[in-house]
């Protein structure tokens, strides 16, 4: 994973810099994936699947209809490709870290910040369609408060619904950021080290971390989309 900024081709627009960076590329690079995973599994598509990519895509849409939607009470027909589209392009970009010299996406704090405003602002517009202007600020009160109460409850639940987005971002972001340089580090050992048993540690830890971090890759993935569908959830709740 690159920390630092690499702009592979500039471009500016006046003061608007639109340059494609290492970061942006990746981001391409994932949503293509998403787009051929999604393409190869429909071709010839059997009742029973006969092929592995069909078969991983089944299962993959299973995941989210039961462990994501279901739970939050999303209507399956509406909601599955939103959240499904979600939570492959952040598995696929979360599995860039693994990729030496890769610029992972959703280790770049610009990428998951604008994924998490981007499901704030339409959770917010879910709020209001469902409640209108007055009941979206009545929403956010818990239900069975009164009096007194709503006045000092009102800022604290209000500015919580503020910092979802932010908690969003920063989680996606620091796990798959600390698990790269956890790997990195480890393997500094090796290349510091000066006799033959540190090394074969080194490389033996870099590889348990390496197959651990393909699960934190998913269970960050499905993390992230889990709480995107929660905040639509909550939107819809009095």
């Amino acid at each position: 994973m690159q920390h630092e900024i690499v702009v592979l081709i500039p471009f500016h627009i006046g003061s608007l810099d639109l340059s494609i960076t290492a970061q942006v590329l990746w981001i391409f690079v994932s949503s293509i994936l998403v787009i051929l995973f999604g393409l190869f599994a429909r071709r010839r598509m059997t009742e029973v699947p006969d092929r592995l990519v069909q078969h991983l895509f089944e299962i993959t849409l299973d995941f989210i209809e039961n462990q994501i939607l279901e739970p939050n009470d999303l209507d399956r027909k509406r909601w599955t490709p939103l959240f499904l589209s979600l939570f492959l392009f952040i598995f696929f970009s979360n599995l860039v870290n693994i990729i030496p010299g890769g610029a992972s996406p959703s280790g770049n704090l610009n990428t998951t910040a604008a994924l998490s405003f981007v499901f704030f602002v339409m959770a917010l517009g879910m709020r209001f369609r469902y409640h209108g202007p007055f009941g979206f600020f009545k929403s956010i009160i818990p239900e069975g408060i009164h009096g007194p109460m709503v006045a000092m409850l009102f800022p604290i639940e209000f500015i919580s619904l503020l910092f979802q987005p932010i908690s969003l971002a920063l989680r996606l972001f620091a796990n798959m950021m600390g698990g790269h340089t956890l790997f990195l580090t480890i393997l500094a050992f090796a290349a510091m080290a000066h006799n033959f048993i540190i090394p074969v540690f080194s490389v033996g830890g870099s590889i348990a971390i390496l197959l651990f971090e393909l699960f934190i890759c998913f269970i960050q993935a499905y993390i992230f989309t889990f709480l995107g569908a929660l905040m639509f959830a909550q939107a819809k709740e009095h």
